[in-house]
């Protein structure tokens, strides 16, 4: 699938494939109109077919669209709507340009994966803002396709209320098999932050890791189709991108930050790790194809990535 051609195509000679995310109301569907008749015009397509959903489906869209679109237009009058799951899709955004504010510099807030350095960079905020809320971390049983448009059902897909007037940080990280050790450790012995639970005597990890990692990978696309969905709900704040990495790499260390005492290597909590990173390893390639996407379309709304908080500050 491919993004807009600014020009320069041959004439097109076959029919051209067109997959276009939409939002499905009537003020849509002129616009989509002269889009398409404009892009064809553009790029001498003679044959276009324009295939719409609304929803998304990874075997469906898999098929081999020439171009893939999202369409946004007039998307501040429509109902807000969590269930939307085709964010993390290849897709160019149109008939709308995200704006971002600037931060008020004063309450800061981290929407979370987990495992994802939360208390450390909940430490570093608290050294540049007078106020940070307790992070929000997505819920990982939430079936987005039942939260009704417009409800806003935030309670239902966060554990912490979100702060109205505060900055927004959505914090996520690159290591997948850190990010997979850590995860699989805390949901069998529990989500401690830092210093607060001694895992000497955590016994030997035992588990059915292909039911783990497709359950860990709907938890991925519920988070990163809800990071997107987050912004168009809320277009009037500040929100930028941050990952785990490169806050490591910038701050080294926090003082008053206490890592989580393992006592151990992650790997040796588990039966089989060489099985297991084997495993996980398969699953790596899809797992970036979600975040690529869904980040991508992120930047396409003008939400910046930001290596440490003296970008902003």
């Amino acid at each position: 699938m491919g993004g807009i051609s600014v020009g320069g195509m041959a004439e097109m000679t076959r029919a051209i494939n067109v997959l276009v995310y939409t939002n499905q109301n009537n003020q849509e569907e002129v616009f989509l109109k002269n889009f398409f008749s404009e892009f064809s015009k553009k790029n001498s397509i003679n044959n276009i077919i324009i295939n719409k959903t609304k929803s998304a489906n990874l075997k469906k869209d898999k098929i081999n669209y020439d171009f893939c679109f999202k369409s946004l237009f007039e998307i501040e009058s429509i109902k807000k709507d969590y269930s939307d799951s085709s964010w993390i899709y290849p897709a160019t955004i149109i008939g709308h340009k995200g704006t971002n504010l600037k931060p008020n510099k004063k309450i800061g807030q981290i929407i979370t994966i987990g495992r994802a350095g939360t208390m450390f960079f909940e430490e570093i905020l608290k050294k540049y803002y007078k106020e940070v809320y307790t992070h929000a971390v997505t819920k990982k049983d939430v079936d987005i396709s039942r939260i009704p448009a417009d409800s806003n059902f935030e309670q239902e897909i966060f554990n912490k209320c979100i702060c109205n007037k505060g900055d927004i940080f959505f914090l996520y990280r690159k290591n997948w098999i850190e990010f997979v050790s850590s995860y699989l450790i805390a949901k069998t012995v529990g989500f401690h932050h830092q210093d607060k639970f001694d895992y000497t005597d955590t016994v030997e990890i035992s588990l059915d890791i292909n039911k783990e990692l497709i359950l860990i990978t709907i938890y991925i696309m519920l988070f990163f189709n809800t990071l997107c969905n987050f912004k168009i709900s809320h277009p009037k704040k500040f929100i930028c991108l941050v990952n785990y990495e490169d806050l490591v790499d910038y701050y080294k260390i926090i003082n008053s930050h206490k890592k989580i005492n393992y006592k151990r290597k992650k790997q040796d909590f588990f039966k089989n790790w060489k099985k297991i990173e084997i495993q996980i390893n398969k699953f790596i390639p899809t797992w970036n194809e979600i975040r690529f996407n869904a980040l991508d379309k992120l930047r396409q709304l003008n939400v910046p990535t930001i290596k440490n908080l003296d970008e902003l500050f």
